[in-house]
């Protein structure tokens, strides 16, 4: 307890700061430098409780902004960015910190830096700086889009969400996402909604999650001017939906079926059902049922009858007798409704075999079919 105790008076200090600190991480020292077409922007970016995202926003002149991400050097607080670039392309800094307090910018939207150097030149309507590049081209500034794909793959068949932050000079008028199959023309637009402040969601349905899909985000302002925003320019997104894993069935069994029976004697077929094999919760059928083909090939159900004597969820069935030949069977377990069925043998082409002879002899051969008396509920 003790040394709990001096623990907690060791860290209340450091609990202190991080509840004093509003202020937004600090962003100095920037710098853009160029060879061939590669552009690298450096900045020294600083904050009392650590520096969550920086982002480097760039564009070629009158063109849409693109993200991207900058990395903080493994020995100091520079953070860099690299991307493709001219001496007219434009860029500017955001930075948040871990306590979201920010963003903390180095230009603006709509006065950003110049890769050659210093602000990126404007020029008015009566020839002094008042306009930036865009304006001198007749086009307001485009919005700016920030997005971040989520890590890893995403599942298959279900609905995938995706988040963007957009905001610019004017209001927000539309956005939306842009879908599409890799390598094909865009083949579907999805509306993006505002959730909070500048964040926007779409959603690919469930009926399009499905292999690898690509998309990009697109957003308009009241004046007109339009971002489309990819991973990089004239590029998409992409997400890859993998397969869910296979779907526990809703009881378990324990069966021992019986291997050879005498011709004309009845099956006797004893099974114990219960809840899935992963849970603890003690939960039995409603109904048991015995699926079987006989010699002479016709599908037939009957009703198996709670088994006392077979312990919890225990069933029995004795089926009649039959001549000599193969007899295959599959036990059918459903909740009351039918809405949760489960074969103990767990594909509906499956069957347990029994051998209807006098004398022992080689095992029937397996039987490829489905029973015509499947619910139509069983996946």
């Amino acid at each position: 307890m003790r040394s709990a105790l001096v623990v907690v008076c060791l860290l209340l200090p450091s609990l202190r700061a991080l509840a004093d600190d509003v202020r937004p991480p600090a962003i100095s020292e920037v710098s853009a430098s160029r060879k061939g077409r590669k552009v690298e922007v450096r900045a020294l970016i600083t904050d009392e409780t650590g520096v969550l995202s920086a982002t480097c926003h760039h564009r070629e002149r009158g063109g849409a902004w693109e993200g991207a991400s900058m990395r903080k050097g493994s020995l100091d607080d520079v953070f860099r960015a690299s991307f493709n670039g001219t001496p007219d392309t434009e860029y500017w800094i955001e930075a948040i910190d871990l306590l979201g307090n920010g963003p903390a910018t180095y230009g603006t939207v709509s006065k950003p830096m110049a890769v050659g150097g210093g602000p990126k030149a404007e020029v008015g309507g009566d020839g002094s700086p008042a306009q930036s590049a865009a304006r001198k081209n007749g086009r307001p500034p485009a919005p700016v889009v920030q997005h971040r794909k989520p890590p890893g793959d995403a599942l298959a068949g279900q609905e995938f969400a995706v988040r963007a932050r957009i905001r610019g000079d004017s209001p927000i008028a539309t956005a939306g996402l842009h879908v599409r199959d890799p390598g094909q023309q865009r083949d579907a637009t999805l509306p993006m909604r505002r959730v909070e402040g500048d964040t926007y969601e779409g959603k690919i349905p469930a009926d399009r999650a499905h292999g690898t899909v690509e998309y990009r985000i697109a957003a308009r302002d009241k004046r007109g001017a339009q971002t489309v925003q990819g991973e990089a320019r004239d590029k998409w997104f992409s997400v890859t939906f993998r397969p869910a894993g296979p779907v526990e069935p809703p009881f378990s069994f324990v069966l021992n079926p019986p291997a050879r029976v005498l011709p004309g004697a009845p099956i006797s077929v004893r099974s114990q059902i219960t809840g899935p094999a992963s849970t603890d919760d003690v939960v039995v059928p409603d109904r048991a049922r015995i699926l079987y083909r006989g010699p002479d090939g016709r599908d037939q159900a009957v009703d198996m009858k709670p088994d006392p004597t077979g312990g919890l969820g225990g069933f029995k069935i004795d089926l009649p007798g039959q001549a000599a030949g193969p007899v295959y069977f599959q036990v059918l377990a459903c909740d009351a409704l039918e809405s949760k069925c489960a074969l103990d043998t767990g594909d509906k082409r499956k069957w347990h075999a029994v051998s209807i002879a006098k004398a022992p002899g080689p095992s029937p051969a397996a039987l490829d079919a489905v029973s015509s008396k499947l619910p139509s509920t069983l996946p």
